[in-house]
């Protein structure tokens, strides 16, 4: 009976946060031209309420106070229910509920110019990181049901986890999972936010497997404090570059928090309890990064492919072309119909059999001729539009060609790609023009 009651207000409080976070959707959200016309279209009627909208100057309070209703009873959900489906819920509803505070307070520019599509990117983004914070605990029921049974689950979310950040791109609208102008949710709700907690998760469960035995040897209690905040630390860094000192300060809080948390046991053997925490937060990290470095992955792979191979089959059969005809062709099929090529290659992005269901439009390289020069245009995931320029020096320019300085792709007063040899990411770009910033100042 007590655990009916339990499970009972368990889904009320899920009720009560759900309704929450509906209404600061409502509250905070911007409506297409800043008026609601749409039964579902928010209203910002929360900016208008005395008191709130003096948050705005101060936009880390207001973020707080919006958030901690939402995180009370997502505490409350924890204490009352082990379902760990539920406590899933929770927490992609508080992270959801960070999302519309952040945005509709700190930052409304995204939500005013994409609005509906900036919706669902937080609630997307809430979700992913929701869920990734619960992988422990959805690790651990895996691990009690069996393997086979977790599978059943796991691949198909694995293999959409990865599908979108292979098939998602800013530029293409005809791209499947291309829901907005700009891939804001595989870029911050999964490749930053779930990776980011994966690597949180990785650093407590080696410091939660090294203090299991702290008080047995205080080396090991030490090395697993450390290892839970610089695990952390060199995985993010890995990947995103090094840390600001407040963020870096801010990771090193949050982790030494959730370690504590981690280490709290109730009666019975403590050794045991830990290592087997351990474990989950390990399988839950691992279950994480799986399918974000697959689709990553593909992704990089379905560039390097796109920019060295298929586009280069082209390139080699327009510069026989024009060798030939003086001329660069007006469309590519021509390349195919005088033999240069036996069809003309697309470039990969995504995963090819939704082209076959139909989920996604086929791919194409986009052909501009103009007499002796031509730009040669592929899409790729996040926000890249990849263009070759073209230019055929004719025989009897070559003595003069020879004279000017050619430069590659490494370091270029002219180079033909716009794009990176490597697989160009937004942090990638950003330490790039740092670092042209710094030289030119």
């Amino acid at each position: 009976m007590q655990r009916k009651v339990r499970l009972a207000l368990a889904w009320i409080l899920v009720a009560t946060l759900l309704s929450y976070v509906i209404f600061l959707y409502y509250g905070l959200g911007h409506a297409p031209g800043g008026i609601a016309t749409q039964w579902w279209h928010p209203s910002t009627f929360l900016l208008e309420w005395p008191g709130v909208g003096d948050w705005v100057a101060t936009p880390w309070l207001g973020v707080l106070a919006l958030t901690l209703p939402a995180t009370g009873i997502s505490i409350g959900i924890f204490l009352t229910t082990r379902s760990a489906l539920v406590r899933a819920l929770a927490l992609s509803c508080t992270f959801t509920t960070i999302g519309f505070a952040a945005y509709g307070i700190a930052s409304p520019m995204p939500w005013r110019f994409f609005h509906w599509r900036w919706s669902l990117v937080i609630v997307l983004g809430g979700t992913a990181m929701g869920w990734a914070s619960a992988s422990p605990v959805l690790a651990a029921r895996w691990l009690e049901r069996g393997f086979r049974a977790g599978l059943v689950v796991y691949l198909p979310v694995s293999l959409a986890t990865a599908a979108i950040i292979r098939g998602t791109t800013g530029t293409d609208e005809s791209l499947a999972f291309s829901f907005s102008p700009w891939p804001a949710f595989p870029v911050l709700g999964l490749e930053s936010g779930a990776y980011g907690i994966a690597g949180i998760l990785l650093g407590l469960a080696a410091g939660t497997a090294l203090m299991a035995r702290g008080l047995e040897r205080p080396g090991l209690a030490l090395a697993g404090s450390l290892s839970a905040i610089a695990l952390p630390w060199i995985w993010i860094g890995w990947r995103f570059g090094a840390l600001q000192p407040r963020s870096g300060a801010a990771l090193a809080l949050l982790s030494s928090l959730l370690l504590c948390g981690a280490l709290l046991t109730r009666d019975g053997e403590r050794l045991t309890i830990l290592r087997r925490r351990a474990l989950h937060l390990a399988c839950g990290a691992a279950l994480v990064a799986l399918p974000l470095f697959a689709g990553h992955a593909l992704a990089t792979g379905d560039y390097a492919t796109n920019r060295f191979y298929r586009s280069g089959l082209l390139i080699d059969a327009l510069q026989r072309f024009i060798e030939e005809h003086d001329t660069y062709p007006p469309k590519l099929e021509e390349l195919v119909e005088q033999g240069f090529l036996e069809e003309v290659p697309r470039p990969r992005v995504g995963f090819s059999f939704l082209e076959h269901l139909g989920l996604a439009a086929p791919q194409e390289f986009h052909y501009s001729e103009f007499g002796s020069g031509y730009h040669l245009e592929f899409s790729s995931t996040e926000w890249i539009q990849c263009t070759y320029s073209g230019s055929y020096v004719y025989p009897e320019d070559e003595d003069e060609e020879e004279e000017e300085e050619v430069y590659d792709d490494d370091g270029e007063d002219y180079a033909p790609w716009n794009c990176l040899k490597d697989h160009p990411s937004l942090w990638k770009i950003e330490a790039r023009d740092e670092g042209e910033e710094a030289d030119g100042a």
